[in-house]
């Protein structure tokens, strides 16, 4: 209406040439208003139409973060293993052992980081604390890892760490330099009774089966023994071959580096399966029935951050697969048969040695009073 009186009076001003121009000014500015406000409605739609799609495509933020962490190539680098011993140490030799089968399995490199300390809980503690991003493993050892959760402050929770597999099964003897006095255990416990406090024993830890197969034994032997623990087996193994101590408790097979200067006087095992490596010798339990534990050993075991299992469930699931995949490599199992270690490793999957690290944790809160007192030593 506006327009059309607008037009009326220019027409009667100007004449009706400039009323012409005046009317197809106007629709111009009509046209370039209904254009613009169609673009602006034309972005509006497509930009929905681009965010619904993403929307659709990824999934909440939290999903998007997950998806890309899976999908990028896993492993991409070296992967480093914490070994909770000395090298040279038996779960050191252990993964050496495996290193060239596991490092085809992965496609990477292995790169083994000894960390021996606080009786075998400082590698594991420092796996506990490490990014989970599947990058850092390491190495633990039952049951002196159980026993350090329950007797050590400081650590770390079973929860801060997951499996990924059990790996070897190390039966436990006692044994002496090749020209010690003894030939028996009974002539050892003997000749203790005599000298009670005299006769000096090493181990690797005091949180481990070794020391505490020495205070069953002191305790149904009647004998008192002057244990010393040497921060790792390897070292406590070499004071027995130096002689700087009399006798040893410790792993069998990783005992083989000192078979040619020392005797086996028993295998603290229910039954002696290894005849052909240490002989026929007694089981502790033959000797001193009533023991109170007839089988002490090491369990060797790969743990892992528990972040690794929640937040990178394909890399956790590829590192339990690659570990398996590895120890039952055929070539693999030919080598161990002939370095006579093939009743040495005792492959569990990862959900086995979870049950069977927390069944341990409970079982050796039984035996807890043995090692209170070297705990409560360590703490002064």
């Amino acid at each position: 209406m506006y327009l059309n009186q607008f037009c009326f009076k220019t027409h009667q001003l100007f004449g009706s040439s400039f009323h012409k121009k005046v009317e197809v000014i106007f629709m111009y500015k009509k046209i370039f208003k209904f254009r613009l406000v169609l673009l602006v409605l034309v972005c509006i739609i497509i930009g929905g139409i681009l965010i619904g799609c993403q929307a659709d495509s990824t999934g909440p933020a939290d999903q998007t973060e997950d998806a890309i962490v899976e999908d990028e190539e896993f492993p991409a680098r070296p992967i480093r293993v914490i070994v909770h011993t000395p090298a040279g140490g038996g779960a050191d030799t252990n993964m050496r052992y495996l290193q060239p089968y596991l490092e085809k399995e992965l496609g990477v490199p292995i790169m083994i980081d000894n960390r021996p300390g606080a009786a075998s809980m400082m590698g594991p503690k420092l796996v506990s604390e490490s990014d989970g991003d599947g990058y850092t493993i390491g190495m633990g050892g039952s049951p002196h890892n159980e026993v350090g959760l329950l007797t050590m402050e400081g650590m770390f929770e079973p929860d801060d760490i997951c499996m990924l597999a059990g790996l070897t099964r190390d039966a436990a003897v006692i044994q002496v330099r090749d020209d010690a006095p003894w030939d028996t255990l009974e002539e050892f416990i003997e000749d203790a009774k005599n000298r009670p406090g005299e006769i000096t024993a090493s181990v690797g830890t005091a949180t481990g089966d070794n020391y505490l197969g020495f205070r069953l034994i002191e305790e149904a032997a009647g004998i008192d023994l002057n244990i010393v623990s040497f921060g790792g087996g390897s070292p406590a193994r070499l004071a027995l071959a130096g002689g700087h101590v009399d006798v040893n408790h410790a792993s069998l097979f990783s005992s083989q580096h000192i078979a040619d200067s020392r005797k086996v006087l028993a295998v603290h095992w229910e039954e002696n399966n290894w005849k052909e490596i240490i002989g026929d010798v007694p089981t502790v339990a033959e000797v001193l029935p009533g023991i109170g534990k007839e089988n002490c050993g090491t369990i060797d075991f790969i743990l892992a951050p528990a972040e690794l299992k929640e937040k990178y469930p394909a890399r956790y699931q590829f590192l339990a697969e690659a570990f398996e995949r590895a120890i039952n490599n055929p070539e693999f199992q030919n080598e161990l048969g002939e370095l006579g270690r093939d009743k040495h490793w005792n492959y569990m999957n990862h959900e086995e040695m979870t049950n069977y690290f927390y069944d341990n944790i409970e079982s050796y809160r039984g035996f807890l009073h043995y090692f209170q007192e070297e705990v409560e030593e360590r703490e002064n």
